[in-house]
């Protein structure tokens, strides 16, 4: 309990954002590095939260629009999106708490760090599950959020925590239904009825959870795409996407019809994923200094030690742990085969998010049979010191590096993160609370080291307590 209560306010401390109920123009004027909005998937998240709130619309007036370029569409006489609403959506409620304290763009960032804490909590349970131990679960749990590209993405208005919180969900349903056949057929187990001396019908909890799912996740997608783009099934990937600010000038049609100033490329969900990107891919994502998992988390390498651990798994264990490594597998190909493994300006390979999760279960099993081994738990921490430190970097400054392929990375150091370091002497950060409070007690280096220290010892502590009950048994 005291681990995720530390975990929180950590994560609560370097969330990033400014005081204030912001407005389109206060949107607008907050895109540079270490800025709440410095790229465009936070404000074009962001954005449909406004308007919908601020606006009344869930399609976007020219104040708007304007700050959403370079994501934005033009369809049937309105300013939409190119981002599916989810995020938007679940961010929702706290934006409007944090309107009633005048912290709104605050506490919609937050909705992504309860997130994270959840999936940290998934993690320490599909592990404790699997191995009885609750110090391997915890280990793993801090790995995954803390060594790994999970955190600068843990305290912004990105989709990849959400995502990978229904992963790890099903994973754990699966956990704990011991097969796929099983679980499905709780699901289709509706009524459960007993005839004795009274007749005892009871509702499967499962017919709950699959109408909240179809509730919560389709029914509002589906009622945003019809509105927004006239079909419920249209995907916001592939509308006609408006490159140039100029498009809101008052001769629209004129500007749609200019093939510099509007996209009007036949998109489809088939052309976003091709084998002939898998070699690029591959070296972007695993070995390449600007985004390679390599450079950005090497604590993820050490599961590689699962294959000693699988031959003497109880049977159960080993569907796990086949399950684990074919979502892995799904997720990395995925990805390997997206024409952009960059992922736009980005701090590392953002898109191996949830694969970080997954592959963060193994470490705990690997972190369970090594429990006793003094030498693996020192390579452990190592990496993970190593991943701590890179991730806390990018988390309190900026997720704004430029790819290779453009020229603004010209200016960036060959190994990009060290660009992060630099901003930390700089004294750049953008943490909502160091910046309108504790920077007037220390600089951000100082404030670096202290959240270096905080989460090491909070790691180390329960290393101890690993080892500790591995030599009791």
């Amino acid at each position: 309990m005291v681990t995720f209560i530390i975990t929180t306010v950590v994560l609560g401390i370097i969330v990033k954002g400014v005081a204030g109920n912001l407005s389109a123009n206060d949107v607008y004027n907050l895109q540079a590095r270490t800025q709440p909005f410095e790229l465009s998937p936070e404000r074009g998240r962001f954005a449909i939260v406004q308007s919908l709130f601020e606006y009344r619309r869930l399609d976007f007036p020219k104040e708007v629009a304007r700050y959403v370029i370079p994501d934005l569409a033009y369809r049937d006489g309105k300013f939409v999106t190119l981002f599916p609403p989810g995020v938007s959506f679940i961010s929702s409620p706290l934006y409007y708490l944090g309107k009633q304290f005048n912290y709104s763009q605050y506490f919609s960032f937050l909705t992504v760090s309860i997130f994270a804490i959840i999936n940290v909590f998934l993690i320490f349970k599909i592990v404790a599950l699997l191995t009885s131990n609750k110090y391997a679960g915890i280990l793993a749990g801090l790995i995954f959020l803390f060594s790994t590209t999970a955190l600068p993405y843990a305290i912004t208005l990105y989709q990849h925590h959400f995502t990978t919180f229904f992963i790890l969900l099903s994973l754990f349903l699966f956990l704990k239904k011991k097969s796929i056949t099983s679980l499905l057929l709780s699901y289709f187990k509706f009524i459960d009825i007993k005839v004795g001396k009274k007749i005892i019908v009871k509702l499967s909890y499962s017919i709950f959870v699959a109408f909240l799912a179809f509730v919560v996740g389709i029914i509002p997608n589906l009622a945003f795409s019809k509105y927004v783009y006239g079909n419920m099934f249209q995907l916001a990937g592939t509308v006609r996407g408006v490159k140039n600010v100029q498009v809101l000038e008052p001769d629209i049609e004129a500007a749609r019809s200019n093939s510099e100033q509007a996209v009007d490329s036949n998109k489809s969900l088939s052309n976003f994923f091709q084998m002939s990107n898998v070699a690029n891919g591959f070296q972007v994502l695993i070995a390449s200094s600007e985004r390679g998992f390599v450079f950005y988390a090497p604590v993820m390498l050490l599961s590689i030690f699962v294959i000693f651990v699988f031959s003497k798994s109880s049977d159960d264990n080993k569907k796990t742990i086949r399950l684990v490594f074919v979502v892995q597998l799904l997720i990395l190909i995925l990805y390997l085969m997206w024409g952009d493994p960059w992922g736009g300006w980005a701090f590392g390979p953002r898109y191996l998010i949830p694969l970080f999760s997954c592959n963060s279960i193994l470490l705990g099993v690997v972190l369970n049979k090594y429990g006793k081994n003094l030498l693996m738990l020192a390579l452990f921490s190592v990496l993970f010191i190593y991943g701590l430190a890179v991730n806390t970097a990018g988390a309190l400054t900026t997720n704004a590096l430029a790819p290779s392929k453009e020229v603004e990375s010209a200016s960036l150091p060959k190994v990009q993160y060290m660009f992060n370091f630099q901003m930390i002497s700089d004294n750049h950060s953008s943490s909502f609370v160091y910046n309108n409070l504790l920077n007037q007690y220390f600089d951000l280096k100082t404030f670096f080291f202290l959240i270096i220290s905080v989460v090491s010892v909070l790691y180390l502590i329960n290393l101890i307590l690993l080892y500790r009950s591995e030599y009791e048994n």
